[in-house]
């Protein structure tokens, strides 16, 4: 929506445009585990000095949601871009993007820092808070906590 913006919503259009989301449970053990490797993040010392996981998720759901739906729609739930990717399926997905735009190119493995799935991160009480939290998102893109 920021680029639609700057550019006029006639010439955004003549661009294919295209995002990718992410289950919300396993995007916050991604979040949490990024911010915490990460010194130079504005909120590395702020998650830091959480106790554990389970008081992150109480934080971020009852302070800090951020809804990967506010990202792509726009008012009047109109998608603003032509392609939604899932990161579960990151290869295929970009393979896809990459051949509508005839564009030959892979994708590195960056950041990559987890030992565990995401589920094990969880307890019934922090599964249930993300699942309220994140409802928008759980229900527009079809995600379950499995």
């Amino acid at each position: 929506p920021q680029l639609m913006e700057k550019l006029g919503e006639e010439r955004y259009k003549t661009f294919f445009t295209f995002t990718f989301v992410r289950n919300p449970w396993d995007w916050q053990v991604s979040l949490y585990n990024f911010v915490l490797k990460d010194p130079g993040h504005r909120q590395h010392q702020f998650i830091k000095s959480m106790s554990n996981f389970d008081e992150y998720i109480r934080w971020r759901c009852a302070e800090e949601v951020r809804l990967q739906k506010d990202f792509i729609f726009l008012a009047g739930d109109k998608q603003a871009v032509d392609f939604i990717g899932r990161y579960e399926n990151l290869d295929g997905d970009f393979a896809a993007i990459c051949k509508r735009t005839g564009i030959t190119a892979t994708l590195p493995w960056l950041n990559v820092s987890r030992t565990k799935p995401y589920q094990e991160y969880y307890t019934p009480e922090t599964i249930d808070l993300v699942r309220k939290a994140f409802a928008p998102d759980i229900a527009l893109f079809g995600y379950n906590f499995e």
